[in-house]
């Protein structure tokens, strides 16, 4: 899989960060680290070349510091803490859309939910002002006893 467009520059950058931590920005080090030729680095690093998922599992598997997440998506720091990298595959097109589909219905359940939540509120508002209304009304009927 290919990336493209801001995702490709977003990667690109990430990369750039990896090579700035581990080789100190050299491009040559980072290169022989990942087995690529230099000006293939460079234009990894500059966004002017194309990423695919073996590229970025092979910098994964050179840095196994480095998070899958954040290299992918930018989620959370680049070094793992714990220094254990994910066995997590990355996602084909298919898996992400299917994940977009299902988050979208997601939000629309909790959409729903909040909007459910909101109606209960309001009845739980009104109970309370009838409540108080006939315990309003009890108290006087006591009084003029």
């Amino acid at each position: 899989m290919d990336l493209n467009g801001k995702k490709t520059q977003e990667i690109s950058s990430r990369i750039d960060q990896i090579r700035q931590y581990f080789c100190n920005g050299i491009n040559v080090d980072f290169a022989a680290k990942i087995g690529k030729d230099p000006t293939y680095t460079s234009q990894l690093c500059t966004g002017t070349k194309s990423i695919g998922n073996k590229i970025i599992e092979k910098i994964l598997e050179t840095f196994p510091e480095v998070s899958k997440s954040w290299l992918y998506f930018g989620e959370g720091s680049m070094l793992i803490s714990d220094g254990a990298q994910s066995q997590m595959p990355a996602p084909d097109a298919e898996e992400l859309a299917m994940l977009r589909k299902n988050n979208a219905a997601h939000l629309k359940h909790i959409e729903l939910l909040e909007e459910k939540v909101s109606s209960l509120e309001e009845q739980l508002r009104q109970e309370r002002e009838k409540v108080s209304s006939s315990s309003a009304r009890m108290s006087e009927e006591r009084i003029l006893q």
